[in-house]
């Protein structure tokens, strides 16, 4: 996931519970079909906008993490939920 270069430099499982739990850094989250890659691409360089591929929506349900060599990555904890009833 991108990450700040302040959150970058911080130890390994501090990154992965910002990026996974916290909420105070935005990017526009969006899906779009696999082979439409390249038109995602110009379209974020006309409009000077960093676009990063973070997965893929698949039939199961659930949400598998993946370090950058596929392996799972057990993930910290529930993000915010502003559904949830207090």
């Amino acid at each position: 996931l991108p990450r700040s270069a302040h959150l970058a430099a911080q130890p390994l499982h501090l990154q992965r519970l910002c990026t996974l739990t916290g909420g105070d850094d935005y990017e526009l989250v969006f899906t779009a079909p696999a082979d439409s890659d390249d038109a995602v691409r110009a379209a974020a360089a006309r409009s000077d906008t960093p676009v990063t591929r973070i997965g893929c929506i698949t039939a199961d349900r659930s949400l598998r993490c993946l370090d950058a060599n596929g392996r799972p990555v057990p993930a910290p904890g529930a993000s915010f939920d502003h559904f949830r009833n207090p």
